[in-house]
């Protein structure tokens, strides 16, 4: 590029490149040296203003050579690389400003922008040309970056309601809790990995592993919750079975107060507790429980890696393992009894008093009782109490489902019905029995009796008063019917 300048007006020549068109640069030169020659010629156009005469050449090239020397740190590209860099920004910008512009997909719009730029910028400066594809790499990826996530987001939503239902469904067609779990896991994740797959950019190198962890681990707390809620309902139904298997036939066997009533008892736990259990474990085998795992970590399939695996010996268990549920089971049943003996322990006084008022009026045949004498009623009343109302307090004094020999009826009868001497219910306890088993202390029992004699002793009285007046009135009643007969008799 070169400058011709005069007084009136400053002329700009380019040449063109001598790399590219050698013969045209070479007649623009020979046309550049003819035109200076021509200006040198004319002679500064009128006066030589501007011109300079051989005396002050020297100075003036010295001043030249100075400010090419002061500017020689500038690193101006060459004309060639400054336009290539120009038409390549312009290219790259209309790239981009059409990929904003059209719908065109993500996973395959970048890769066509990139071709059609790579076609129009082929001729020109390599270094030039990548540098600025690389720039627009950038923009393209950071443009459709937020896209991409929004889609990976969708995917993973979709994917976690899919299991959801397909889990459910399994469920309710009566397929088994572990086999559901890990089929519908291995379909959705490959499902979400395939979703995941198409939209990815291979340029972009963006991973998806986070988000598969997250919908793994969703996945897997959805199936916690669902277990747990399971394993409730299930252990519930259980226990209901086992509430209407002890409740009511306990409730019989105190009312009944044999002596073999504790061992009844005992046999009809053991029965129904291992029937439970059975079942319990039979269920429980379907859900494919890992022992050392606490209740937050299902690991649902061998290989589909659990996180917490490595802290899971460091856990403890917090009760949702089957071992817990099947003892839990075990507490309950035995719970049930031991409710229902301290409930009726509460009522042992009316039992008693309503065992002794049955007993009293009824034989052995559950007839009314004739009463041949006032020593008849009192000979019933005795075995009323001492054989019927007693034993029932003895059998609802404690609880006997780990105790199979006890002396409590002995010390009752020695007490109640010996000769007084000695006490033996001037006690808090049992002998042989655990204090966390006793239902009624000595003491209470003592007390209980010395009331229920108060209470019976009234219907005793009231039975041989009774029996007084209808005598009275049989007899009166015969002297009545016998008067006509003795008088006609006298009369004769």
């Amino acid at each position: 590029m070169f400058v011709l300048r005069d007084q009136t007006r400053v002329e700009v020549e380019a040449l063109i490149s001598f790399e590219l068109c050698e013969e045209q640069f070479e007649e623009q030169v020979a046309n550049l040296r003819h035109k200076i020659s021509n200006s040198i010629a004319s002679g500064a156009h009128g006066g030589d203003q501007g011109a300079i005469d051989a005396s002050s050449f020297s100075f003036s090239a010295r001043e030249m050579w100075e400010q090419i020397k002061a500017n020689n740190d500038l690193d101006l590209p060459a004309l060639r690389v400054l336009i290539v860099t120009v038409r390549c920004e312009e290219i790259a910008n209309n790239m981009f400003t059409s990929f904003t512009e059209n719908e065109v997909p993500q996973s395959s719009g970048s890769m066509i922008y990139y071709c059609l730029y790579d076609e129009e910028t082929r001729y020109f400066d390599e270094g030039v040309r990548l540098a600025r594809r690389n720039n627009l790499e950038k923009e393209l990826l950071l443009h459709v970056r937020p896209t991409f996530e929004s889609i990976i987001g969708h995917l993973w939503s979709e994917a976690f309601v899919k299991f959801k239902d397909a889990f459910d469904q399994a469920l309710n067609r009566g397929q088994g809790f572990s086999v559901a779990a890990d089929s519908c896991t291995i379909n959705v994740m490959s499902e979400f990995d395939i979703g995941c797959a198409d939209v990815v950019i291979q340029l972009a190198n963006w991973d998806t592993s986070k988000e598969k962890e997250k919908l793994r681990r969703k996945i897997a707390e959805y199936v916690g919750f669902v277990r747990d809620a399971r394993l409730s309902e299930l252990t519930d139904k259980f226990k209901e079975k086992l509430y209407g298997a002890l409740h009511w036939p306990v409730d019989a066997f105190l009312e009944k107060a044999t002596d073999d009533t504790w061992r009844d008892i005992r046999n009809l736990l053991v029965h129904e507790t291992e029937s439970a259990v059975s079942g319990l474990s039979s269920e429980l085998a379907t859900f494919n429980i890992d022992e050392t795992m606490s209740d937050n970590c299902w690991k649902i399939n061998p290989n589909i890696p659990c996180e917490r695996d490595s802290r899971k010996q460091q856990e403890p268990t917090n009760g949702a393992h089957g071992s817990n549920r099947i003892a839990s089971l075990k507490d309950y049943a035995r719970g049930v009894v031991e409710s229902k003996a301290k409930e009726e322990a509460g009522h042992v006084l009316t039992r008693m008093k309503d065992r002794f008022a049955i007993s009293f009026h009824c034989d052995s045949n559950y007839m009314p009782r004739v009463w041949s004498g006032t020593e008849g009623i009192k000979e019933a009343a005795k075995a009323a109490r001492f054989e019927v109302a007693l034993k029932l307090l003895s059998v609802m004094a404690a609880i006997r489902l780990d105790v199979e020999v006890d002396d409590v009826k002995r010390v009752l009868s020695l007490a109640l019905v010996g000769d007084g001497i000695s006490d033996p219910l001037e006690s808090y306890a049992w002998e042989g029995i655990p204090s966390s088993m006793m239902l009624l202390s000595p003491l209470k029992c003592k007390s209980l009796w010395k009331q229920f004699m108060v209470d019976t002793e009234i219907t005793v009285n009231q039975a041989i008063y009774a029996h007084a007046s209808a005598a009275q009135t049989s007899v009166a009643q015969a002297c009545s019917f016998l008067a006509p007969f003795f008088n006609a008799i006298f009369f004769f």
